[in-house]
């Protein structure tokens, strides 16, 4: 009798914690660039890398070089976008200013030989 009452217990509460988040990809009508990047959560920053694979038996890789680094504002516009040559080097810096309402104000680019601004 004691088994089945506890047994009982923990079923009703792992049925009653039933507290699932629902995430599900958008494939148009974005709101933010998070979003239309399909990343989820409190995201800061991320970066992806390249490595190329060695060798017959295609198990080793070289060390990963960076190519491309994207920091977001808290409300999930893209800040800052830095990409990178095959060799880890800056090519191009992207910096992006919102006003209060998260409007594009203005648009800093900055490369190896160009420097280029783009206002609202």
């Amino acid at each position: 009798m004691k088994n089945t009452f506890h047994l009982i217990l923990i079923l009703s509460l792992f049925i009653s914690c039933k507290n699932e988040l629902i995430i599900q990809p958008k494939y148009w009508d974005f709101e933010t660039d998070l979003e239309a990047k399909n990343l989820f959560g409190n995201v800061k920053e991320y970066s992806q890398f390249r490595a190329n694979i060695q060798g017959s038996d295609k198990r080793q890789t070289e060390k990963p070089i960076i190519r491309l680094k994207e920091s977001f504002n808290k409300s999930g516009f893209v800040k800052r976008m830095e990409y990178f040559d095959t060799f880890g080097k800056t090519l191009q810096i992207t910096e992006n200013f919102y006003d209060s309402n998260n409007y594009l104000q203005k648009r800093i680019t900055k490369g190896g030989t160009f420097l280029k601004i783009w206002l609202s």
